[in-house]
């Protein structure tokens, strides 16, 4: 899904980023996403700064079995293209 980053919590146990989508009846959905631990981003050359509020992202990963608008993120795709995101 894309959507516009609206913050991004980088801290343990896991990095959490939030972001706002368009609905196909124009109504907006606040997404939230987790990935690893931040030591392990922080390898790859992210940084508490990667995603910014107002970066257009799309996240790919699995949404939470109740339907919540929660998802264990699997890749990432910021402003940049793709960004390493590695299993929990």
């Amino acid at each position: 899904m894309t959507g516009t980053v609206t913050r991004m919590d980088f801290v343990n146990p896991h990095v959490v980023v939030y972001m706002n989508v368009q609905n196909p009846d124009g109504t907006t959905t606040e997404w939230s996403g987790w990935l690893t631990a931040p030591n392990k981003l922080q390898r790859a050359g992210w940084t508490k700064n990667t995603l910014k509020p107002g970066d257009k992202v799309t996240l790919v990963g699995n949404q939470q079995k109740n339907g919540s608008p929660v998802l264990q993120i699997r890749k990432v795709t910021g402003p940049e293209g793709d960004l390493p995101t590695f299993e929990q």
